[in-house]
Parts: C-alpha cells; structure tokens; sequence
C-alpha cells in the first residue's frame, strides 16, 4: 500500500488523517493471489481492528511516559473512544486505479491552502474560501485574524526530517524491481510511460491555475511572458 498523510480540512482546522491506497491482492510464491470481486477486507472488522492497535499504542505512550494524563483522566478517555465505533472509510477504486493515483497525488505536493483561494488580505485579516461540506459542500467565505491565519497555516508544516509519504509491501522501495516487477509480469501490466506536461500544464493541475491568463484582466498572456518549459 501507500499512504500519504494529510493534516488540513477546506478551513484550516487540524485534521490529521491518512489516504491510502491498497491492492485488491498481492504476491505469493504460487502467484498472484487477487482480492474478492467485492472487496478484499470486511470493513467494520477493519475499523475496529484500527480502533484496538491505536488505543494499545495510546496506552504503551502513557505507561512509557511519552503522554501525560491524570490517571482518571486517561481510564476515562480509554472507555470513550472504546465504546465508540471508529470509521475507515474504505470503497473501490473509482475510474480505475489510475484516477485513484491521479486523486491522491492533488495532496502529496500541496500546502494547506492555495492563493487562488485568498479573496482578501489586510494588515489585520484574511480572508479565504472553503467548502463547507457540513453543508452539502457549499463554498463558503472565512475571515481569520492574520495571527489566527498563521496559526492555523503552521499546524501544517511537519517537522523537519517528517515523511508524510511512505509505502509498503510490493511498492516498497526494496522491492520495486524485485517484487513489484514479478507481481507486473503475473498480472499482465504494462509499465506506464509518464506523460510529458509543460509547466502551464503543471501549475493548472496542481494548483488550478492558468498562467496564460492575465489574472488582473482575464485576457491571454503572450507566449513571451510565459515561463519556460519544464527541462526533459
């Protein structure tokens, strides 16, 4: 699998979460073995499996001392979340697995907001759109205090030296021409070329962007203020 760490929601609000992407099978000395045409794993046996192994290692963080919590206070947060049921929101890949490639990396590269979706900045306030999906989703309008702003922004800078990004089994990087390669072969997959984008193509894809048009006017740019094209 890979997974990739993500911290923010549309507000700015610290949201830690993990998107992962997982193979419906994987390599074994007999061969390919292929997940069930439904899914591969029962997800609410799934969830509460996830629910146990995060309260063990809750618990071994507060008996070593990496958590501090007044005794009663921490019985009681460990009988909360235990009586609740967590949620792993799992379902099939969507466009196959190369839109879910393509849905995945908008947030391996990405910062916790963009400036297309400023709408205002003072000396004293920001303001910014996000989608409430509270509400149906709906794009909305938040003014933030800049310090407030900037609050919210540095929660999600990850420390130095931190991989947000990491992968496992088959896509290891141990295994890419060992295990990955052979599963290729049993699976009949053909490497895929990356397509070749120009830095235009780039920026509009990551960050909806559009260099060629004026951001003041909405007219076109001349090539000749364009930036150059990626290097091969």
């Amino acid at each position: 699998m890979t997974a990739v760490l993500h911290t923010w929601g549309k507000n700015l609000a610290f949201h830690p979460h993990i998107h992962m992407i997982v193979t419906g099978g994987g390599y074994s000395d007999m061969g390919w073995r292929q997940g069930s045409k439904k899914f591969f794993l029962p997800v609410r046996a799934m969830s509460r499996k996830f629910r146990g192994l995060f309260v063990s290692l809750l618990r071994k963080a507060y008996l070593t001392g990496g958590i501090a919590f007044a005794e009663d206070e921490f019985d009681t947060l460990l009988d909360t979340v235990m009586g609740q049921e967590w949620v792993v929101y799992c379902k099939n890949p969507f466009k196959g697995s190369e839109g879910v490639y393509r849905y995945l990396g908008n947030y391996t590269h990405r910062t916790a907001i963009t400036n297309s979706r400023l709408v205002e900045v003072t000396a004293e306030r920001t303001t910014f759109t996000y989608k409430d999906y509270k509400d149906k989703g709906r794009q909305k309008i938040l003014v933030l205090d800049n310090g407030e702003f900037i609050r919210r922004f540095l929660l999600h800078v990850p420390p130095c030296g931190f991989t947000r990004i990491r992968h496992y089994g088959i896509y290891a990087s141990a295994n890419k021409k060992t295990k990955l390669a052979m599963c290729m072969v049993m699976t009949k997959t053909k490497k895929r070329v990356p397509e070749k984008e120009t830095m235009e193509e780039t920026v509009l894809r990551l960050y909806k962007v559009n260099l060629s048009v004026c951001p003041e006017c909405g007219g076109l740019l001349s090539s000749s203020f364009l930036p150059p094209a990626l290097p091969p």
